[in-house]
């Protein structure tokens, strides 16, 4: 169980749709920049249309109990470019595209994440506010530790799953999609760039269950198809 002043700049997100009120989570990648998943913002699956997120809130925890939580209005969402029309694989997964942004009014004057792309294997972390868990206007943090990652053989399963050996059910509770898959080292500690900012490589999407197996979270990964769509979100 991870606690959530540990990371100031991952958010609990709040916003409404067509389904009622819904929670989740994003983490900072600049200043205003809220990195969350594509099914946030724009759900396939939502009626009546459109399927939109409208009145989307970020809920920072703050650096202590007598200080926060920061409560952030967004200016503008969007979702990867080919979220939308390939927003689920035919196995019904959602796909590797599922990546959104979400601009905040103001900057939250905290350290961003940063964002580089995989080397198997990893030691990795997953971190996230559960639906299951909320209590008032901030969700409680719970903290996922994978030791292992397989890539799916089937192409049409596009993204990587990492396995969470320590958590059933699965660590992909509604409400944490969205969080930092970070970098962690061999004593569970985050692993920072030079500038001391913590290295993630990809969103928590979903899960997917094995017949004879665990649960496993299933990642989005910061990629060569990302890239250039996330520089371009940050000018926004």
């Amino acid at each position: 169980m991870a606690n959530k002043y540990d990371f100031p700049n991952i958010c609990g997100l709040l916003w409404s749709s067509g389904n009622g009120q819904r929670v989740g989570t994003g983490f900072l990648i600049g200043p205003r920049h809220v990195l969350t998943v594509g099914h946030n913002l724009f759900d396939p699956k939502v009626n009546p249309y459109p399927h939109w997120s409208q009145n989307v809130l970020a809920y920072f925890p703050g650096p202590g109990p007598d200080i926060g939580p920061i409560v952030i209005p967004a200016t503008a969402i969007d979702v990867h470019p080919s979220w939308k029309p390939d927003a689920f694989t035919n196995l019904g997964h959602l796909s590797a595209y599922d990546f959104g942004i979400v601009a905040l009014r103001d900057a939250p004057a905290l350290r961003p994440f940063s964002l580089e792309e995989p080397e198997d294997p990893r030691r990795l972390a997953v971190v996230g506010y559960p639906k299951a868990a909320s209590s008032g206007a901030l969700f409680q943090w719970i903290g996922a530790f994978n030791q292992g990652i397989v890539a799916c053989p089937n192409p049409d399963y596009a993204y990587r799953l990492y396995y969470p050996p320590m958590y059933l059910p699965p660590t992909a509770i509604e409400g944490m999609s969205g969080g930092p898959a970070y970098r962690m080292d061999e004593n569970g500690m985050p692993i920072r760039d030079a500038n001391g900012r913590v290295l993630a490589v990809g969103v928590q999407s979903s899960w997917v269950g094995f017949a004879n197996g665990p649960l496993a979270s299933a990642v989005a990964i910061y990629d060569d198809g990302i890239r250039p769509v996330i520089r371009a979100w940050l000018e926004l």
